[in-house]
């Protein structure tokens, strides 16, 4: 590796995990939506959020960025995803505070973990060490109170949503505000860790910093070994 000043970090998936597996989000909504006295058929869920996931990403890009804001692009999706598996007649009044309802638990540390128990420790040390740290993720405004919550922003010098900074990964921007914020020279001095493909690897590589992709289950065979990272704290031993 080129000489390497800072590293930036996708979080969903790569610091940041749900507590429950994806397949038992729809159980999550489910008792939620019970609560309230609505009942789904789970079947229909997760096509119902996807499909309106895709819409409003269209309409409304990076969580309605300039426009509805977070808090109401979720509850929007969330409030059509039940609308649509609802058994019975819906309410619309009620699927929102169920959106409502949701969008506050997933801003509780009750809904994630982390992706290893001693990444605040392996992120002082690298800190420490002299490298600047940040985040470039595909979130909303809700990842600055979680990584509170878990005792991580401390660590970093940059923050780099997409729901703040209008763009997504792997849009080349987001990478180069990183170095900026990080008094790089260039992104060339920026080494990227996330577990997407596109929008991490290669689009870290496309903007001109280094990447390492957070591969643990080995779904990506022809990346090369020196190029994948397997868990996150492999950075002590690679870069310290």
């Amino acid at each position: 590796m080129s000489k390497i000043r800072a590293l930036s970090f996708d979080v969903k998936d790569t610091i940041l995990q749900l507590a429950d597996s994806p397949s038992k989000n729809s159980v999550t909504y489910a008792n939620f939506a019970a609560k309230r006295g609505i009942q789904l058929d789970q079947k229909r869920l997760f096509p119902a959020f996807l499909k309106h996931y895709d819409r409003l990403s269209v309409e409304r890009p990076c969580f309605g960025h300039n426009s509805c804001g977070p808090r109401s692009w979720w509850i929007q999706l969330v409030s059509h995803s039940i609308e649509d598996s609802m058994e019975g007649t819906s309410n619309s009044g009620i699927c929102e505070e169920i959106g409502s309802d949701l969008y506050d638990f997933y801003n509780t540390k009750e809904a994630w973990q982390l992706i290893e128990p001693h990444i605040g420790e392996i992120l002082q040390k690298l800190s420490k060490s002299g490298l600047r740290l940040g985040v470039i993720s595909n979130f909303d405004s809700r990842l600055h109170s979680l990584l509170r919550q878990f005792d991580l922003s401390k660590h970093f010098d940059s923050i780099v949503l997409s729901g703040e900074f209008g763009r997504k990964k792997p849009a080349p921007e987001l990478f180069k505000s990183t170095a900026e914020q990080c008094g790089l020279r260039g992104t060339s001095e920026l080494l990227h860790i996330g577990n997407d493909l596109d929008k991490d690897y290669k689009g870290a590589i496309s903007a001109g910093a280094q990447a390492l992709l957070f591969d643990p289950q080995n779904k990506h065979p022809n990346i090369p070994d020196q190029e994948k990272l397997v868990k996150i704290c492999d950075l002590e031993r690679i870069l310290l």
